[in-house]
């Protein structure tokens, strides 16, 4: 994640993942945030553990960094 966020940063330095994230992709979100300059939005998630189209789409800002590695499989 690190290397494709710095890859694509002249593409955006917005990142937005969930607070229900697994703790390493956090902690590099977090990393990123506080020394290399990239701004981080954590989404909310329901009781059921996700996150609402809706707050992801309210999220999404025209310098938001193309890199979603959540939820693939």
């Amino acid at each position: 994640m690190l290397g494709t966020a710095r890859l694509l940063r002249t593409k955006g330095r917005h990142l937005i993942t969930s607070q229900a994230e697994h703790h390493a992709v956090l902690h590099s979100c977090e990393y990123l945030a506080r020394k290399e300059g990239f701004e981080l939005t954590r989404l909310p998630v329901t009781s059921q553990g996700v996150v609402t189209p809706e707050s992801l789409s309210a999220a999404i800002r025209p310098d938001t960094n193309p890199d979603f590695p959540h939820g693939r499989e």
